[in-house]
């Protein structure tokens, strides 16, 4: 009973092309990843921030629904570090690590580069 050979019905002539259909999709999307990759290793070799070119891609998938959530939460956010008395600017932060660095026992070298 094992050895004998069946012809394909309909419904295996059909499973078959959806399985040749997914492998191609799968193939396509391995090339793309692969692509993908490189553009990464060339933007990161031209100085590009990898973690900021993916949070643009993000927001430029992003329905504007999301977008208005988010740049809301940063407004909202900036506001609780205003209050807290947080730095939100990135001068305003190194300003507080000089200090800080300034107040480390030892860190001479640090204090004297400033003079």
């Amino acid at each position: 009973m094992g050895d004998e050979v069946t012809k394909p019905n309909g419904h295996e002539t059909d499973l078959a092309r959806r399985v040749d259909r997914r492998v191609e999709l799968e193939k396509q999307i391995l090339e793309l990843k692969d692509e993908l990759k490189a553009h990464v290793a060339e933007d990161k070799s031209d100085g590009f921030n990898d973690k900021v070119i993916k949070r643009c891609v993000r927001e430029k998938l992003a329905s504007a629904a999301r977008l208005v959530d988010q740049l809301t939460f940063e407004a909202e956010l900036t506001t609780y570090r205003r209050a807290s008395d947080l730095p939100t600017t990135i001068d305003e932060a190194h300003a507080r690590a000089k200090v800080e660095a300034d107040k480390v026992p030892g860190n001479e070298r640090a204090a004297a580069n400033d003079a």
